[in-house]
């Protein structure tokens, strides 16, 4: 099997923007399943459990907290 992103039981953050009210959330996940195509990461705080495509890292997901916050403002300031 090919090395994948993202490992198990890793942590990764959710950059969730909530674009009709102009706020933002970054999610703690923990890395719980890898597929092929897929990953599903669990919210440490409300465990529920996402769904991403690998497509989706540096652009939902991130491996480091202040990228994702990063990402938030740049998207919410335009």
């Amino acid at each position: 099997m090919e090395d994948k992103p993202v490992k198990l039981k890793e942590k990764v953050y959710y950059a969730r923007i909530h674009h009709n009210t102009v706020t933002y959330d970054v999610c703690d996940l923990v890395v719980q399943s890898i597929r092929d195509t897929y990953f599903a990461a669990t919210d440490k705080r409300d465990k529920h459990r996402y769904l991403f495509s690998y497509n989706d890292i540096d652009k939902l997901i991130f491996l480091d907290r202040e990228d994702a916050i990063e990402n938030c403002i740049r998207c919410t300031s335009k």
